[in-house]
Protein backbone atom coordinates (compact mmCIF):
# COMPACT_ATOMS: atom_id res chain seq x y z
CA UNK A 1 0.00 0.00 0.00
CA UNK A 2 1.45 3.37 -0.99
CA UNK A 3 2.18 6.11 1.50
CA UNK A 4 -0.48 8.34 -0.16
CA UNK A 5 -3.16 5.66 0.26
CA UNK A 6 -2.18 5.17 3.91
CA UNK A 7 -2.39 8.91 4.55
CA UNK A 8 -5.78 9.16 2.84
CA UNK A 9 -7.06 6.20 4.86
CA UNK A 10 -5.79 7.71 8.10
CA UNK A 11 -7.37 11.05 7.20
CA UNK A 12 -10.73 9.42 6.48
CA UNK A 13 -10.63 7.45 9.73
CA UNK A 14 -9.80 10.64 11.64
CA UNK A 15 -12.74 12.49 10.06
CA UNK A 16 -15.10 9.62 10.86
CA UNK A 17 -13.91 9.51 14.48
CA UNK A 18 -14.45 13.27 14.80
CA UNK A 19 -17.95 13.03 13.27
CA UNK A 20 -18.84 10.15 15.59
CA UNK A 21 -17.50 12.04 18.62
CA UNK A 22 -19.39 15.23 17.70
CA UNK A 23 -22.62 13.27 17.24
CA UNK A 24 -22.10 11.52 20.58
CA UNK A 25 -21.63 14.89 22.32
CA UNK A 26 -24.76 16.21 20.61
CA UNK A 27 -26.77 13.15 21.67
CA UNK A 28 -25.49 13.45 25.23
CA UNK A 29 -26.41 17.13 25.33
CA UNK A 30 -29.89 16.37 23.98
CA UNK A 31 -30.33 13.84 26.78
CA UNK A 32 -28.75 15.75 29.67
CA UNK A 33 -29.97 19.26 28.74
CA UNK A 34 -33.68 18.70 29.39
CA UNK A 35 -32.82 16.56 32.44
CA UNK A 36 -30.85 19.41 34.02
CA UNK A 37 -33.56 21.96 33.17
CA UNK A 38 -36.28 19.69 34.59
CA UNK A 39 -34.50 19.81 37.94
CA UNK A 40 -34.37 23.61 37.82
CA UNK A 41 -37.10 26.02 38.91
CA UNK A 42 -39.19 26.89 35.84
CA UNK A 43 -42.01 29.44 35.94
CA UNK A 44 -44.55 30.10 33.19
CA UNK A 45 -46.41 33.31 33.91
CA UNK A 46 -48.84 35.87 32.58
CA UNK A 47 -50.83 38.91 33.74
CA UNK A 48 -54.58 39.31 33.15
CA UNK A 49 -55.22 42.94 34.01
CA UNK A 50 -57.88 45.36 32.81
CA UNK A 51 -60.26 42.73 31.47
CA UNK A 52 -58.93 42.72 27.90
CA UNK A 53 -58.04 39.00 27.91
CA UNK A 54 -59.39 35.74 29.30
CA UNK A 55 -56.98 33.38 31.03
CA UNK A 56 -56.11 30.66 28.52
CA UNK A 57 -55.06 27.14 29.54
CA UNK A 58 -51.66 25.85 28.43
CA UNK A 59 -52.06 23.15 25.81
CA UNK A 60 -49.05 21.19 27.07
CA UNK A 61 -48.38 21.01 30.82
CA UNK A 62 -45.24 20.05 32.68
CA UNK A 63 -46.04 19.23 36.30
CA UNK A 64 -42.57 20.21 37.46
CA UNK A 65 -43.10 23.82 36.32
CA UNK A 66 -45.09 26.52 38.10
CA UNK A 67 -47.88 28.35 36.28
CA UNK A 68 -48.53 31.81 37.72
CA UNK A 69 -51.15 34.38 36.71
CA UNK A 70 -51.20 37.89 38.17
CA UNK A 71 -54.75 39.22 37.97
CA UNK A 72 -56.71 42.22 39.19
CA UNK A 73 -59.94 40.20 39.42
CA UNK A 74 -61.11 36.73 40.47
CA UNK A 75 -60.79 34.03 37.80
CA UNK A 76 -63.15 31.06 37.85
CA UNK A 77 -61.73 27.63 37.06
CA UNK A 78 -58.08 28.67 36.59
CA UNK A 79 -56.96 25.08 36.08
CA UNK A 80 -53.20 24.68 36.40
CA UNK A 81 -52.68 28.43 36.91
CA UNK A 82 -52.07 29.76 40.42
CA UNK A 83 -53.81 33.15 40.67
CA UNK A 84 -51.96 35.89 42.54
CA UNK A 85 -53.71 39.16 43.33
CA UNK A 86 -51.94 41.77 41.22
CA UNK A 87 -50.51 44.91 42.74
CA UNK A 88 -51.42 47.94 40.64
CA UNK A 89 -48.81 50.65 41.24
CA UNK A 90 -49.61 52.48 37.98
CA UNK A 91 -52.78 54.21 36.84
CA UNK A 92 -52.98 52.40 33.51
CA UNK A 93 -53.61 48.67 33.12
CA UNK A 94 -51.10 48.38 30.28
CA UNK A 95 -48.30 49.75 32.46
CA UNK A 96 -49.23 47.42 35.31
CA UNK A 97 -49.11 44.42 32.97
CA UNK A 98 -45.73 45.58 31.58
CA UNK A 99 -44.41 45.80 35.15
CA UNK A 100 -44.94 42.08 35.61
CA UNK A 101 -43.87 41.25 32.07
CA UNK A 102 -40.46 42.90 32.17
CA UNK A 103 -39.39 42.29 35.78
CA UNK A 104 -39.37 38.49 35.91
CA UNK A 105 -36.34 38.37 38.21
CA UNK A 106 -38.04 40.62 40.78
CA UNK A 107 -41.21 38.54 41.00
CA UNK A 108 -39.45 35.16 40.81
CA UNK A 109 -36.07 35.67 42.49
CA UNK A 110 -35.50 31.94 43.05
CA UNK A 111 -36.44 30.87 39.51
CA UNK A 112 -33.80 29.57 37.13
CA UNK A 113 -35.98 30.06 34.04
CA UNK A 114 -39.15 31.93 33.21
CA UNK A 115 -41.50 32.00 30.24
CA UNK A 116 -43.76 35.02 29.82
CA UNK A 117 -46.96 34.71 27.79
CA UNK A 118 -49.15 37.66 26.85
CA UNK A 119 -52.78 36.89 27.67
CA UNK A 120 -53.41 36.21 23.97
CA UNK A 121 -51.00 33.26 23.75
CA UNK A 122 -51.16 29.60 24.73
CA UNK A 123 -48.22 27.25 25.02
CA UNK A 124 -48.28 24.11 22.89
CA UNK A 125 -44.87 22.66 23.72
CA UNK A 126 -43.33 21.20 26.86
CA UNK A 127 -41.59 24.12 28.62
CA UNK A 128 -38.50 22.11 29.50
CA UNK A 129 -38.01 20.99 25.90
CA UNK A 130 -38.65 24.55 24.70
CA UNK A 131 -36.08 26.03 27.08
CA UNK A 132 -33.52 23.45 25.94
CA UNK A 133 -34.18 24.35 22.29
CA UNK A 134 -34.24 28.11 22.51
CA UNK A 135 -32.03 29.01 25.46
CA UNK A 136 -29.10 26.69 24.69
CA UNK A 137 -27.01 29.49 23.16
CA UNK A 138 -28.60 32.67 24.55
CA UNK A 139 -30.16 33.64 27.88
CA UNK A 140 -33.26 35.31 26.42
CA UNK A 141 -35.36 34.46 23.36
CA UNK A 142 -38.27 35.89 21.35
CA UNK A 143 -40.27 35.38 18.19
CA UNK A 144 -39.12 38.03 15.73
CA UNK A 145 -41.49 40.77 14.63
CA UNK A 146 -43.68 39.58 11.73
CA UNK A 147 -43.59 42.84 9.75
CA UNK A 148 -40.62 45.00 10.68
CA UNK A 149 -36.92 44.76 11.50
CA UNK A 150 -36.34 48.33 12.73
CA UNK A 151 -37.34 50.15 15.91
CA UNK A 152 -37.68 53.43 13.98
CA UNK A 153 -40.27 51.81 11.72
CA UNK A 154 -41.94 50.43 14.85
CA UNK A 155 -42.06 53.93 16.32
CA UNK A 156 -43.77 55.23 13.19
CA UNK A 157 -46.25 52.34 13.26
CA UNK A 158 -47.05 53.06 16.91
CA UNK A 159 -47.73 56.69 16.04
CA UNK A 160 -50.00 55.69 13.16
CA UNK A 161 -52.01 53.32 15.39
CA UNK A 162 -52.01 55.70 18.38
CA UNK A 163 -50.36 53.20 20.70
CA UNK A 164 -48.48 55.93 22.56
CA UNK A 165 -48.11 59.70 22.69
CA UNK A 166 -46.54 60.84 19.37
CA UNK A 167 -44.40 63.39 21.19
CA UNK A 168 -42.99 60.69 23.45
CA UNK A 169 -42.28 58.43 20.48
CA UNK A 170 -40.63 61.25 18.51
CA UNK A 171 -38.46 61.99 21.54
CA UNK A 172 -37.41 58.34 21.79
CA UNK A 173 -36.46 58.23 18.11
CA UNK A 174 -34.41 61.40 18.50
CA UNK A 175 -32.58 60.04 21.57
CA UNK A 176 -31.82 56.71 19.91
CA UNK A 177 -30.54 58.33 16.73
CA UNK A 178 -28.36 60.71 18.71
CA UNK A 179 -26.91 57.71 20.56
CA UNK A 180 -25.97 56.15 17.22
CA UNK A 181 -28.41 53.25 17.27
CA UNK A 182 -28.61 51.91 13.68
CA UNK A 183 -31.67 51.41 11.52
CA UNK A 184 -32.85 47.89 10.60
CA UNK A 185 -30.96 46.30 13.47
CA UNK A 186 -33.65 43.75 14.28
CA UNK A 187 -36.98 43.91 16.09
CA UNK A 188 -38.48 41.46 18.55
CA UNK A 189 -42.15 40.74 19.17
CA UNK A 190 -42.57 40.55 22.92
CA UNK A 191 -45.73 38.45 23.40
CA UNK A 192 -43.60 35.41 24.32
CA UNK A 193 -40.35 35.78 26.28
CA UNK A 194 -38.01 32.99 27.39
CA UNK A 195 -35.44 33.90 30.03
CA UNK A 196 -32.60 32.17 31.81
CA UNK A 197 -32.32 34.19 35.00
CA UNK A 198 -28.62 34.90 34.79
CA UNK A 199 -27.01 38.04 36.15
CA UNK A 200 -26.88 39.37 32.58
CA UNK A 201 -30.63 38.89 32.04
CA UNK A 202 -31.42 40.53 35.39
CA UNK A 203 -29.33 43.52 34.28
CA UNK A 204 -31.16 43.55 30.95
CA UNK A 205 -34.57 43.43 32.64
CA UNK A 206 -33.67 46.36 34.89
CA UNK A 207 -32.35 48.46 32.01
CA UNK A 208 -35.38 47.60 29.84
CA UNK A 209 -37.80 48.57 32.59
CA UNK A 210 -35.93 51.81 33.22
CA UNK A 211 -36.27 52.68 29.53
CA UNK A 212 -40.02 51.96 29.55
CA UNK A 213 -40.49 53.96 32.74
CA UNK A 214 -38.66 56.98 31.36
CA UNK A 215 -40.01 57.00 27.82
CA UNK A 216 -42.47 54.89 25.82
CA UNK A 217 -44.67 52.15 27.24
CA UNK A 218 -44.10 50.24 23.98
CA UNK A 219 -41.63 47.57 25.10
CA UNK A 220 -40.88 46.50 21.52
CA UNK A 221 -39.60 50.01 20.81
CA UNK A 222 -36.92 49.82 23.50
CA UNK A 223 -35.77 46.20 23.81
CA UNK A 224 -33.39 46.04 20.85
CA UNK A 225 -31.88 49.40 21.79
CA UNK A 226 -31.23 48.25 25.37
CA UNK A 227 -29.83 44.87 24.30
CA UNK A 228 -27.57 46.58 21.74
CA UNK A 229 -26.18 48.98 24.34
CA UNK A 230 -25.49 46.15 26.78
CA UNK A 231 -23.99 43.90 24.10
CA UNK A 232 -26.52 41.15 24.78
CA UNK A 233 -27.74 38.81 22.06
CA UNK A 234 -31.03 36.95 21.98
CA UNK A 235 -32.30 33.67 20.64
CA UNK A 236 -35.00 33.30 18.01
CA UNK A 237 -38.12 31.20 18.57
CA UNK A 238 -39.04 29.85 15.13
CA UNK A 239 -42.29 30.47 13.30
CA UNK A 240 -44.72 33.26 12.54
CA UNK A 241 -45.79 35.47 15.44
CA UNK A 242 -49.53 35.33 14.69
CA UNK A 243 -49.70 31.71 13.51
CA UNK A 244 -47.06 29.96 15.54
CA UNK A 245 -47.25 26.19 15.89
CA UNK A 246 -45.91 26.37 19.45
CA UNK A 247 -47.81 29.45 20.66
CA UNK A 248 -51.34 29.75 19.24
CA UNK A 249 -52.73 33.29 19.30
CA UNK A 250 -56.23 34.36 20.40
CA UNK A 251 -57.63 37.87 19.93
CA UNK A 252 -58.25 40.18 22.88
CA UNK A 253 -61.79 39.91 24.24
CA UNK A 254 -62.07 43.71 24.21
CA UNK A 255 -60.09 46.63 22.83
CA UNK A 256 -56.98 47.81 24.63
CA UNK A 257 -57.66 51.20 26.25
CA UNK A 258 -55.59 54.08 24.90
CA UNK A 259 -53.19 55.92 27.20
Amino acid sequence: MSIILVRNLASNIKKQVIRTFDQSIKNLNNFLGPLVISRSEVVIYTAIIGGIDNLLPPLVINNRARYICFSDRPIANPGVWKIINAELPYTHSRMNARWYKINSNRFFPSADYSIWLDGTFQMKIDPVQAIHRWLSNEDIAFIIHPKRDCIYDEINACKDTKKDDPEVLNSVAKIYRAAGYPEHNGLIASGVIFRHHTKTVCQLNDAWWQEISKYSIRDQVSFNYVAYNLGIGYGIIPGDYWKNEYFPYTNHVKDIPQL
